[in-house]
């Protein structure tokens, strides 16, 4: 698997160009439920369902400065990938295990503007606001789902072409750093997402916006060998609060976090870094998914 390729130069001290393949979203859970059959009289099997995949991102990126403290950058995207999702079902009292497999081959494409404006870099403190806008086709392409039993297919249908409508956003951020290595920033996103229902009841795409703040501390040293600066450690603190993009049972997710990390450079070859996330996403009482459970990342 690749996560990120990329290529930039800067042809002029204007001027900046970059070429690249990274990962755009991904489709990563698995879950399993109870269910019954009907015939004359009540049998329970099982029925787990399991989503992969994702979407893939090339872009190619353009950045001009049009003056000391200003810049101005766009960024064109084609967007392409791959989603599935296999349902199997289970009871091996009636011999049951069929699995559905799904998928979904989608393409598109998307436009990403920035501002950017910043202070001097000799104060002691460096103010930086940058600003962001997004506009993108929908996602279009088709889709095929098989039904296997005993690692052969016996059934195949091509359910057409099938469309994901893509948001429209723009966010704010705001950064100041001084010269002892301490940054604190602030970002507000809004995404506008146009209404359109999902493969469950009473699910459907909305609006969402994001709130993220956070502060960190990096200590610099010079090298004896090569007298230049280096980052010796780091440590950083953050918060975010968002609402998903989706309604759940007629319902929003909220999503609120706290992540700690940081990391020690021991020399030029050897760094440790290390982080934990502690948050909640969704409401027990809405029949979402509560989560207070710390990750580490």
């Amino acid at each position: 698997m690749i996560r990120n390729i990329s290529l930039a130069f800067r042809p002029h001290l204007r001027t900046g160009f970059a070429l690249g393949l990274k990962p755009y979203s991904s489709v990563n859970y698995k879950y399993a439920l109870p269910d019954a059959v009907y015939n004359n009289e009540l049998n329970g099997y099982t029925r787990s369902v399991e989503g992969t995949g994702g979407i893939n991102q090339v872009y190619a990126s353009f950045g001009y400065a049009l003056s000391r403290h200003l810049s101005v950058g766009v960024t064109a995207s084609y967007l392409f990938g791959t989603t599935q999702k296999n349902t199997n079902y289970f009871d091996p009292d009636v011999s049951l295990d069929i699995s559905r497999e799904s998928y979904q081959f989608y393409s598109g494409s998307t436009v990403l503007t920035g501002l950017q404006y910043y202070t001097d870099a000799k104060r002691n403190w460096q103010h930086t606001i940058g600003w962001t806008g997004t506009i993108g086709t929908d996602l279009k392409g088709y889709a095929k789902t098989e039904y296997l039993s005993a690692d052969s297919v016996f059934f195949k249908n091509s359910n057409g072409s099938v469309s994901f409508d893509m948001p429209a956003g723009t966010s704010l951020a705001y950064t100041a750093s001084n010269k002892q290595g301490l940054s604190l920033s602030a970002q507000a996103a809004y995404y506008h997402w146009p209404r359109q229902q999902l493969n469950y009841s009473n699910t459907y795409t909305s609006p969402s916006a994001r709130l993220s703040v956070g502060w960190e501390y990096a200590k610099t040293a010079r090298s004896p060998m090569s007298n230049a600066y280096y980052e010796k450690f780091y440590l950083g603190m953050g918060a975010v609060a968002q609402n998903s993009y989706y309604h759940l049972s007629g319902n929003k997710i909220w999503d609120c976090s706290v992540t700690l990390g940081g990391g020690y450079n021991f020399s030029g070859s050897f760094q440790l870094h290390s982080g934990i996330e502690f948050g909640h996403k969704g409401q027990q009482s809405l029949g979402q998914i509560g989560s207070g459970i710390p990750s580490l990342l």
